[in-house]
């Protein structure tokens, strides 16, 4: 009876350890990588990148507001961005937007319209992790 007793106290304190809302040993998420049209491998001017998080929850995803960002101008479609506190989150998706020299968008790419990623599909970077060396293909308008 003592045992059994025993084992129920332990199984109560590992299950307690398993569930933990502090995020504090999830590492932050790193993107970076170039981000080029698809026809001539040149750099987008005038881009914003959309850095979106999400849950997956059977039957919709839980999609929470993107992060946009316009990487440095400096000729060569280089971006660079982190995020912090990534706990609640089961993965990343990227969105590219083309905009006037005013910011005026002019086109919006995700997956479903042309975008296309590598070495990882443009809806599921992983939290936690370095995802480098990302090259994001934008069609011609």
């Amino acid at each position: 009876m003592k045992i059994h007793h025993v084992c129920l106290v332990l199984a109560g304190i590992l299950l307690t350890g398993c569930i933990s809302d502090d995020d504090s040993s999830v590492l932050p998420t790193q993107f970076s990588g170039r981000i080029l049209y698809s026809d001539t491998m040149e750099p987008v001017p005038n881009i914003e990148i959309e850095i979106g998080p999400q849950k997956r929850r059977f039957p919709v995803n839980i999609f929470f507001p993107a992060q946009r960002f316009t990487p440095e101008n400096d000729g060569d479609g280089s971006f660079n961005v982190s995020f912090e506190g990534n706990g609640d989150i089961d993965l990343f998706r990227i969105n590219v937007t083309i905009t006037d020299e005013n910011g005026i968008i002019l086109n919006s790419f995700n997956e479903f319209n042309g975008l296309v990623c590598s070495p990882e599909e443009c809806n599921d970077y992983e939290p936690g992790r370095s995802h480098e060396n990302l090259l994001i293909l934008v069609p011609r308008e």
